[in-house]
């Protein structure tokens, strides 16, 4: 449901031209300047397409639309086009709209209206849209590539290179199918990735770790990950702690609106004297109930390590359910509940935990996707104790957020965000929480990928005594 821009189709630049309106000839015994000022600016939106400039372009064709008014029909299909290039994306899906009420049969429009839709992360909708295009015309390939980048986007890879298959025949030397058809074999390539991690907090709790992972897709719908993780948790008045975790992380998408993921660890090096069971688990099912509604559930084994109840883990498990609202393109509503039962273990009675949050966020400024929105978060424990994690009673916090994200996935990206606002614990005064991170990857070619990122979460900015986390992350990826 995240909207999302392929580089830009082939089609779409030489649409902008095909579709410009031709020059108009002055009825008999009517004034000619109207249209032949149009004529003049028509020319010179053309000419800022072909030089590349989309803006320019629509400002010009603006320009026309208001020298020759009764030539607004046949400018809308042009500028549609230009808005589209530009990323102007509702502008663009509402010219297509204005210009195919007056040309509804139109094939360029109805695959220019179509492109926007699934840009606009409306993937199910486009789907049936280019289904129905292909239908009217079957001897074209253009809507089995439009059809397939559909497909592919909703999560069925395997639907898109069959449609792919397809438009080949029709089109063998399509750009655009080409290019579709190399992204989706790049993504189910085996890669192979190492990563260092470490974390601190201000009770001097330090984990540092390495882990190693290989992935692999025996079905386009089924992504094989196992992993090792090597971990090494300090603190300076307890013993060392080394622990190795084997596991396997599995995602699949048996339906187009059905995903699951799982994830199985086992501790291979258990400490000498311990009783709990050396395994963690985690699964998630999520259900697409359209293009502007996703829910999901999850659940969780866990299990922590704990100075307090050394050699003994923290062990438990957690239910929860979310929700993901799109009222529009650019919007995002989360909502997330969940309830987690901690075991008794060294003397501490059985714990329960409810946790409810709320995050909303709308897309602000395009060129790097700034986010701007706000969350809330209530987290209480059934009762309080002091065995080595933080277990609140009746704690809130409600916080401003930005979020952006620059540059493309397969290039060179930054993306980062922080939140800041009050938060309150049972009995405490309203205090300030902030927190931040950062991240930054770089293709290095021949498959090789690099990844960095950072964050840090401060309690009390006010007097920075609260309890307060820093973390940072570093690796390759490699993808054969």
């Amino acid at each position: 449901m995240t909207a999302r821009r392929l580089p830009l189709p082939a089609f779409l630049p030489a649409l902008a031209f095909l579709l410009a309106p031709a020059p108009a000839a002055p009825a008999s015994g009517a004034p000619a300047s109207g249209s032949a000022r149009a004529d003049s600016l028509i020319a010179l939106a053309q000419r800022a397409g072909r030089e590349g400039k989309p803006r320019l372009a629509i400002t010009r064709y603006r320009e026309a639309e208001r020298a020759a008014p009764g030539r607004r029909d046949e400018i809308q299909a042009a500028l549609a086009f230009q808005y589209a290039w530009a990323g102007d994306l509702d502008r663009a899906g509402t010219a297509f709209d204005a210009a195919l009420a007056a040309d509804p049969g139109n094939y360029d429009l109805r695959m220019g209206r179509l492109l926007v839709t699934n840009w606009k992360g409306h993937h199910l909708a486009a789907w049936k849209g280019y289904a129905d295009l292909v239908m009217d015309y079957p001897e074209r390939a253009g809507p089995l590539v439009g059809l397939a980048a559909a497909q592919n986007w909703a999560g069925r890879p395997d639907l898109a290179r069959h449609s792919l298959t397809w438009s080949r025949k029709l089109e063998p030397r399509n750009t655009d199918a080409a290019r579709l058809e190399t992204s989706i074999r790049n993504a189910l390539r085996p890669d192979a990735g190492v990563f260092y991690d470490w974390s601190e907090d201000s009770d001097d709790y330090q984990v540092n770790g390495v882990w190693a992972e290989a992935g692999f897709s025996p079905h386009p719908q089924v992504r094989l990950v196992p992993f090792v993780n090597r971990l090494g948790i300090r603190q300076p008045l307890a013993p060392d702690v080394d622990e190795t975790w084997l596991g396997l992380t599995v995602a699949a998408r048996p339906a187009t609106r059905l995903g699951f993921r799982g994830r199985l660890s086992v501790l291979a090096d258990r400490t000498d004297g311990a009783t709990y069971a050396p395994l963690t688990a985690s699964t998630t099912l999520d259900w697409t109930l359209g293009d502007r509604v996703r829910v999901s559930g999850n659940f969780e084994r866990f299990a922590v390590v704990s100075f307090r109840t050394f050699p003994e883990k923290i062990t438990g498990e957690v239910y929860g359910a979310a929700v993901q609202l799109r009222p529009d393109w650019l919007t995002r509503v989360d909502l997330t509940a969940d309830l987690a039962r901690y075991a008794p273990v060294a003397g501490f009675e059985t714990n329960h935990r409810r946790q409810f949050r709320v995050a909303a966020s709308r897309q602000v400024w395009a060129p790097i996707r700034l986010r701007l929105g706000a969350s809330g978060r209530v987290l209480d424990f059934q009762k309080v104790q002091d065995n080595g994690i933080w277990t609140p009673d009746d704690f809130w916090v409600a916080a401003g957020l930005v979020e952006w994200n620059w540059g493309p996935r397969d290039g060179r990206s930054v993306s980062g965000g922080a939140e800041i606002g009050p938060a309150r614990e049972a009995g405490g005064d309203v205090t300030f929480f902030a927190s931040w991170h950062l991240a930054y990857s770089q293709a290095l070619g021949r498959g090789l990928g690099l990844e960095i990122s950072a964050g840090h979460s401060e309690g009390n900015v006010e007097s920075w005594t609260g309890y307060d986390r820093s973390y940072a992350h570093a690796g390759l990826r490699i993808r054969f």
